[in-house]
């Protein structure tokens, strides 16, 4: 594992448990959405440090545009 990858696993692992730490805070405090906010984002941080562990490839979500062709019903909804 390179000096690059490393630094990226530290600083990652650093914000996994901030946002932890953050989702327990808000827990004690009974801000339920800002918990369940940020115990997902350490979740996720979480899940980049075990990739990077690992040496699993990261791949990003494509990002596709759907376009549909209106229904018939649709493209002629107003009568005159």
């Amino acid at each position: 594992m390179d000096d690059h990858t490393q630094e990226q696993i530290n600083l990652y692992r650093a914000n996994a448990q901030s946002f932890g730490d953050a989702a327990l805070d808000a827990m004690n405090r009974g801000d339920i959405g800002l918990a369940r906010t940020a115990s997902r984002q350490a979740a996720q941080y979480a899940r980049i440090v075990m990739q990077l562990e690992s040496g699993e490839k990261q791949v990003a979500p494509e990002d596709r545009v759907e376009q549909s062709e209106p229904e018939a019903s649709q493209a002629n909804s107003i009568s005159v």
